[in-house]
């Protein structure tokens, strides 16, 4: 068995492939269901987010050479499913196992593979990717035991190390970013596009830092009335923006639409009718797939910002969390190093189980061979001698084979203290022990 993750991030790939690799909630279903239904996989979970799309994996196999060749097939079926070239793909691609695949979920969690680091939003991405993948009764127990222990180490080490506190937003950042371009703040309108978590944050932040006006667009205006009266913003519905782009200074997006909301031709329609004496119209897109097309970019009179050229900004701010970074990265390996040896120690419980009852399916067998022999008429002393002789021969085949191999092994190796598998983690692919009591 073999826990297994593969993924690309922003650290990797550019915004083009992250929007092309991601599984939109309304292919998910269809997707958990073509990965389960490979006989080498037993359990899924999909994380997709505007930095990453993840597969993280639990597999009978446990072979380097079986682990490849089955992430081969998963590359040349992601490939085929988003049709994105399979070298583009291999080229961008990460992939870890067993404890290096759980180091990575947990410091994905805490925050500190994030862009952000410390940042609050991806422990809710996780969670909500966690609970969809049970809806889809994806998960082994294995896996619902290590995602309870991401939980539980993400809020822990927050809590104590004090990471992402005070750490700038997305949305902090963008806002940020707006004021800084626009010199006529007091009397300046912004545009903003969706009404979800992300957009919930900016508009409470314009807000705050008092611009002129909101104006609120929204495909299901009854979700966006509380945001709307919560800001003071203008509500309007999506099929008006071709109406008020032309009078606001700032547009910022950030929705979950698999398609472009603003293209090139109703931007460049709303420059036309804007007055001369305007500056720039100002483009904040934070949606992965992207709101606004990449075509705008070439229009003159905008200045346009996608999430990545936004969250560029933060990487000189890191430094301020070093010491809590070090902490939170200590609490990371110490809780990996914990289920790890949970895991050895389950693996070992599952094979004495499966030694137990196989030595139980052997004896029924023999019982049988035994009572049939009687019937025809073979002489009873015979009869339990022979019984004698294959039960004792089947029984200790197995762990005679282990003592063989254990003899064999240096003595430091067999007098090394059992206190001290806890600084060394059994991997989680089987010893050579495991296989032969599982031959």
């Amino acid at each position: 068995m073999t826990l297994l993750v593969l993924g690309i991030n922003d650290k990797r790939s550019p915004l083009v492939l992250r929007e092309q690799l991601l599984f939109l909630p309304s292919q998910r279903a269809a997707v958990y269901t073509a990965l389960l239904q490979q006989p080498s996989i037993q359990g899924v979970l999909l994380l997709s987010t505007c930095n990453r799309s993840e597969i993280y994996l639990q597999s009978t196999l446990a072979s380097p050479a079986a682990l490849e060749e089955q992430v081969q097939q998963l590359l040349d079926w992601w490939s085929h499913y988003h049709a994105v070239p399979l070298a583009v793909l291999k080229e961008q691609l990460y992939w870890h196992t067993d404890q290096a695949a759980i180091t990575h979920l947990m410091r994905v969690a805490v925050g500190l593979d994030s862009v952000i680091v410390g940042e609050s939003q991806i422990l809710g991405q996780v969670k909500q990717a966690y609970h969809q993948a049970q809806q889809q009764q994806a998960l082994t127990p294995i896996l619902i035991r290590l995602f309870q222990q991401v939980f539980y180490t993400a809020k822990q080490t927050r809590r104590e190390t004090g990471l992402g506190n005070n750490a700038p937003s997305v949305a902090t950042i963008a806002c940020r970013l707006a004021r800084q371009q626009i010199s006529t703040w007091s009397t300046a309108s912004a545009l903003l596009i969706g009404a979800g978590e992300a957009m919930t944050l900016v508009a409470h932040q314009l807000y705050k830092q008092s611009v002129g006006q909101l104006i609120l667009a929204a495909r299901h205006c009854e979700r966006a009335t509380s945001l709307a009266c919560s800001v003071k913003a203008t509500l309007i519905t999506l099929h008006s923006l071709p109406q008020w782009l032309p009078t606001v200074d700032i547009v910022i997006s950030a929705t979950s639409s698999p398609e472009p909301i603003l293209n090139s031709a109703l931007v460049d329609q709303a420059l036309q009718q804007r007055a001369a004496t305007k500056a720039p119209l100002l483009l904040l897109d934070l949606a992965v797939p992207r709101d606004m097309a990449a075509e705008i970019a070439q229009l003159s009179g905008i200045r346009l910002y996608t999430i990545d050229d936004v969250q560029a900004t933060l990487y000189s701010q890191q430094a301020q969390q070093q010491i809590a970074i070090v902490q939170a990265e200590a609490m990371v390996s110490r809780a990996v190093v914990a289920f790890m040896g949970w895991l050895a120690s389950t693996s070992r419980t599952v094979v004495i189980r499966q030694f137990r009852e196989q030595a139980h399916q052997r004896r029924q067998q023999l019982e049988q061979q035994a009572l049939a022999a009687l019937q025809q008429g073979i002489a009873a002393e015979q009869v339990v001698q022979q019984l004698a002789y294959q039960l004792t021969n089947q029984l200790l085949h197995q762990p005679t084979k282990l003592l063989q191999w254990l003899i064999q092994q240096p003595s430091e190796l067999l007098g090394k203290p059992l206190q001290q598998a806890s600084d060394n983690p059994i991997p989680l692919e089987k010893t050579r022990a495991d296989r032969i009591l599982d031959s």
